[in-house]
């Protein structure tokens, strides 16, 4: 098989699974990754090796970028507290406790290559934290927690992962070096990043075409990833703040045709990137396990997950103690139940399997092999299928033991601002008939459209706390939508209208849609 059918195939696997999963109301990442663990022992399947650069670039820049460019800069203030502690102090004691429970497992490990591992299996992932929290009734806050814990720990787990590989191939440790490139690599990656957004924003502003304008959105992530790279900054972290960037600045300002067709095309994107890297993570099982495993090394496995997933619980906890929560604003301290909720959806994936195939087989002198490089590699894939499949699987039955009230702020947030535009466009509307007058007609109906919005608006601000705001007026919306697409299919049947012509009045009444909220 060639390397075009091979990933046709596995994204043709991603679609079914993720499909099922769908349909059994479970995460998808599990689901894939399961999926694509059972994949890898069909027989005569190629063995898929994937190069470390290979999978760090096409995988991670994008993935970053479109939860970046989502992620608003409000949401990153208010929650910064939060992220900060889970991005950073949580990081560094997860590596010191990983560290010292490799040890105590395996006193082969150096405390060198024992670093090496805890900064491997450090990270949550953006793309299974993103994909997990998407199809669960997570409170807003706790998923925008996750989310900025997920883009900004990089940072901290790369530099201590290049830090300790290079203690292990060169049998020396500098902590002045270290500090120094965890500088650099925030600073450094910042910059480059709010420079690559900037020249994104620039460009694409000057692009009156909305698939160039997409093309265009396509290459940021891998600008700023690679520049950010090129200096020896953090790449990751260009590529959060390019995404930031452009979603704070550039976004609210492109041409509606622009912004709808670049939403769509990265939503589609980032599942086609999700599903991908999700499957390949369960069929990089199979070369790790192609050789016998000990039980010293399946000890270990155990270990390190137990100690990733006991370190993260405590840390999240922790906050809610008294002795914590008097030293923070009563906002910025997780409410009980939401702090379990983010101690339990501690999913590791794509970051954690690149940086595992990135480990170099032999040390500095070219010939000494890279210690415990094996069991590294089994220990993470073994701590990824643990999150992504224990954790994703049972996040769904802990939201339901946890009892979380149902959170409609979104839903409210959205009314709030749907009612004061269309009372907005109802003042106006009165001004320009009174200053300029105009047709009778025209005048009649932009008033009643925009009071049927006011009115279906108030009624959803109205609705009680969990209840569906697709019911009333857009239950009865969505019905005539549905007449008229019934008629413009039935013309187009007949051979009475074109293709275009469907095409064009199709995508009117899907904007028609999207207005009324239907």
């Amino acid at each position: 098989m060639n390397p075009v059918e091979i990933v046709v195939g596995l994204i043709l696997v991603a679609v079914v699974l993720a499909a099922a999963a769908q349909r059994l109301r479970v995460p998808y990442p599990a689901a894939l990754v399961l999926g694509g663990l059972a994949l890898g022992f069909v027989p005569g399947l190629p063995h898929i090796q994937i190069p470390p650069a290979v999978a760090f670039l096409v995988f991670i820049p994008p993935l970053v970028y479109q939860v970046a460019s989502r992620f608003g800069l409000r949401d990153l203030r208010h929650h910064r507290w939060p992220i900060f502690r889970l991005a950073v102090g949580l990081m560094l004691l997860n590596l010191i406790c990983v560290a010292g429970a490799v040890r105590w497992a395996d006193d082969g490990f150096s405390w060198a290559a024992a670093f090496v591992l805890a900064a491997v299996v450090g990270p949550t992932d953006t793309a299974a934290v993103a994909a997990v929290a998407r199809g669960l009734p997570v409170p807003r806050r706790v998923e925008r927690i996750l989310e900025g814990e997920s883009l900004f720990n990089d940072v901290v787990a790369l530099v201590a992962y290049q830090q300790a590989v290079r203690a292990v191939a060169t049998g020396t440790f500098s902590p002045g070096l270290t500090c120094l490139s965890l500088a650099w690599g925030a600073v450094g990656g910042i910059g480059v990043g709010l420079a690559a957004g900037a020249l994104a924003t620039w460009s694409r502003r000057r692009v009156s075409d909305p698939a160039v304008n997409t093309a265009a959105s396509f290459l940021t992530p891998f600008a700023a990833y690679l520049g950010g790279e090129a200096v020896g900054a953090s790449g990751v972290l260009a590529t959060v703040a390019a995404g930031l960037f452009v979603g704070h600045v550039l976004l609210p300002t492109l041409p509606p045709t622009d912004r709808i067709q670049a939403v769509a095309f990265w939503d589609g994107t980032r599942f086609l990137l999700e599903g991908l890297a999700f499957v390949l993570i369960g069929f990089q099982l199979r070369a790790v396990l192609s050789e016998p495993v000990s039980a010293s090394a399946w000890i270990t496995c155990a270990v390190v997950c137990a100690t990733t997933v006991a370190v993260r619980l405590v840390w999240t906890l922790a906050w809610n103690v008294p002795l914590f929560a008097r030293r923070a604003a009563p906002d910025h301290v997780p409410r009980f139940r939401h702090a379990v909720l983010i101690g339990w959806a501690g999913m590791r994936g794509v970051d954690s399997l690149a940086a595992a195939l990135a480990l170099p087989l032999v040390t500095d002198d070219g010939v000494t092999p890279f210690p415990q490089r094996d069991l590294i590699a089994l220990v993470a894939f073994s701590t990824i299928l643990v999150t992504l499949v224990l954790q994703g699987l049972t996040l769904p039955i802990l939201i339901r033991t946890l009892g979380l009230p149902p959170d409609d702020a979104e839903r409210r947030e959205d009314a709030v601002a749907r009612l004061a535009a269309v009372a907005a466009a109802l003042r106006r509307l009165d001004e320009l008939e009174s200053a300029h007058g105009g047709s009778a007609d025209a005048l009649g109906h932009l008033r009643a459209m925009y009071q049927f919005c006011l009115r279906q608006y108030q009624t959803g601000l109205d609705a009680p706390t969990g209840a569906d705001p697709g019911d009333g007026l857009s239950a009865l919306t969505r019905e005539l939508l549905k007449a008229e697409r019934e008629a413009v299919r039935t013309l187009w049947a007949d051979g009475r209208i074109g293709d275009e012509t469907r095409r064009r009045a199709e995508q009117a009444l899907d904007h028609e849609e999207l207005t009324f909220g239907a």
